[in-house]
């Protein structure tokens, strides 16, 4: 129902929800889908949750809950565009340009990191091997939210390529980027 580019996506039964650039919103089954803007929205770049209800986030901070009747914006005092979303539990966390990572819960948004000078964008997160987020982007940075809330740099030796992405598949943790890169850890956080 649209021709424009479409960047992050989440499913549930028949349903389906994308968003993409220019605030685009798809919504509804295969048979049956529908396309919106939500306005004054820049460019979406990921979505999590499901399709009743989800946050996607994007350029400049700007992060949207979005409903089964539409979309509402959720404050954030952050700059960086972000890139990524994970849902854990009822919390939301996004990464994104110059290291900055956002714990987005209870219709607030909390910058916990961010590179002091420039430093690599993250481009995805997600749940580590031992259940402890993992955000993972460009020149092979990765960094690990620690018990006390922190974030620390863990070295996945894998050089400067660009790592975008991290999926839980069963009991693997796959962390995916540039050139074929695919590494695989099994899980030990027991669930």
């Amino acid at each position: 129902p649209t021709e424009s580019a479409l960047r992050g996506v989440v499913t549930q039964d028949e349903l389906i929800l994308a968003v993409g650039v220019a605030g685009t919103i798809v919504r509804g089954t295969s048979d049956a889908l529908t396309a919106s803007a939500m306005p004054n929205a820049p460019n979406f770049a990921a979505l999590a949750g499901t399709p009743s209800d989800a946050l996607a986030v994007g350029e400049r901070g700007f992060v949207a809950h979005i409903g089964p009747t539409g979309a509402t914006p959720v404050a954030c005092d952050v700059q960086a565009s972000l890139r990524a979303v994970v849902r854990v539990g009822e919390v939301h966390w996004a990464a994104g340009e110059n290291g900055s990572v956002v714990r987005i819960e209870g219709g607030q948004c909390v910058l916990e990191h961010q590179y002091a000078t420039t430093g690599p964008a993250l481009n995805g997160i997600g749940r580590g091997p031992d259940g402890h987020l993992l955000a993972v982007g460009d020149m092979g940075s990765a960094l690990v939210r620690q018990d006390d809330g922190t974030w620390t740099p863990l070295d996945l030796d894998v050089g400067s390529v660009s790592l975008r992405a991290v999926r839980t598949i069963y009991r693997w943790v796959f962390v995916v980027g540039a050139g074929g890169v695919i590494l695989r850890h099994i899980r030990t956080d027991g669930e």
